[in-house]
């Protein structure tokens, strides 16, 4: 009689999440995350085949995440111009450098896997629905969202190294540019 199944996917991502941060995503392999998550290599494959499924499902659980974080926002919030973006910038002025250690390196590993990135791509799209190129505001917002997305993407590949309030003070002034519209 077969073992029933009894790993948590959710374990597996976290053991996976500290294995990129810790080491970057170009270091991680699927015998280190079995071997941080407590479990067989076998037992990780079963739910992850490989380690582009594990690290496209740490990304789809960030972008969850982000989304979850916007339905939970208050409704006055939500009826502010660019409830998104702004959503998206509280993001990026608490992120730390857990958030920017760990999703630029994902990318980079991902980006020869071209359909693990369906998910960044559609969320990219879905955010830039969300400005018209037709009015001020909503030029001001897409480059607003293009400055914070280029910020976040430097810091995440390592390129930029900032401290917490020089960053900060960067992401104050996208939200004074924005509410300048």
């Amino acid at each position: 009689m077969a073992r029933p199944k009894n790993i948590d996917p959710k374990r597996i991502l976290d053991a996976a999440e500290r294995v990129v941060v810790e080491h970057g995503a170009h270091c991680l392999t699927l015998d280190m995350v079995a071997a941080e998550a407590g479990i067989s290599k076998g037992g990780l494959t079963y739910t992850y085949p490989t380690k582009e499924d594990l690290l496209s499902a740490l990304l789809d659980r960030d972008v969850a995440h982000f989304r979850d974080k916007l339905q939970a926002l208050p409704a006055e919030a939500r009826n502010r111009p660019y409830p998104e973006l702004r959503m998206f910038l509280e993001v990026c002025r608490g992120s730390g450098k857990a958030a920017e250690r760990k999703v630029g390196p994902i990318l980079s590993a991902l980006i020869h896997a071209p359909g693990s990135l369906k998910i960044s791509r559609s969320y990219l799209r879905w955010m830039l629905s969300k400005f018209s190129p037709d009015s001020d505001s909503g030029r001001r917002a897409r480059v607003v969202f293009f400055a914070t997305q280029g910020l976040f993407l430097l810091q995440g590949f390592r390129l930029l190294r900032l401290t917490e309030p020089v960053r900060r003070a960067l992401v104050d002034d996208f939200v004074r540019f924005l509410s300048d519209a």
